[in-house]
């Protein structure tokens, strides 16, 4: 399966697009930022595009503290 690239003109896709304003959160960590996005893109793809991932974290870890 291919990831969607966005609408036309957009300079993002959504999962991008869903990232960089998820990771401009503060006090969040990894894990639900990735949430986060995995719901946004779900809704904007009306299902057709849910992001995966994997990760072996042992601690807690923020993008934005």
């Amino acid at each position: 399966m291919l990831a969607l690239d966005g609408a036309a003109g957009s300079r993002n896709s959504p999962y991008t697009k869903h990232l960089i304003s998820a990771l401009k959160m503060k006090e969040q960590k990894v894990e639900e930022i990735f949430k986060t996005v995995r719901k946004a893109v779900y809704a904007e793809t009306k299902g057709k595009q849910i992001p995966w991932e994997q990760n072996s974290l042992i601690g807690d870890f923020y993008f934005n503290r």
